[in-house]
């Protein structure tokens, strides 16, 4: 969904259409990434305290802190990346 915002932008750049609809591409990418971001969240806590089985709570809190930085960190920034090496 986010590649399809960016292509979206791109290709209304290169139409000569006006700043509106470059804009509305970049706030529903924005949109997206927020609700994709906030249900993986949800999912990442259900999942860690019903399918995983921690014995420690420190462990519990660490793998849902590692998996949650590295989603948002991969989900956040792979439009920077495909707009730079498209």
């Amino acid at each position: 969904i986010t590649v399809s915002c960016y292509i979206a932008t791109l290709w209304f750049k290169n139409t000569g259409s006006n700043f509106y609809w470059t804009f509305l591409a970049g706030i529903g990418n924005t949109l997206v990434i927020s609700v994709i971001n906030f249900i993986y969240v949800k999912l990442i806590f259900y999942f860690t305290n019903k399918v995983e089985n921690h014995k420690y709570l420190a462990t519990l809190e660490e793998s849902q802190v590692i998996k949650i930085f590295v989603f948002s960190l991969i989900n956040s920034n792979i439009g920077l990346c495909y707009t730079a090496f498209y």
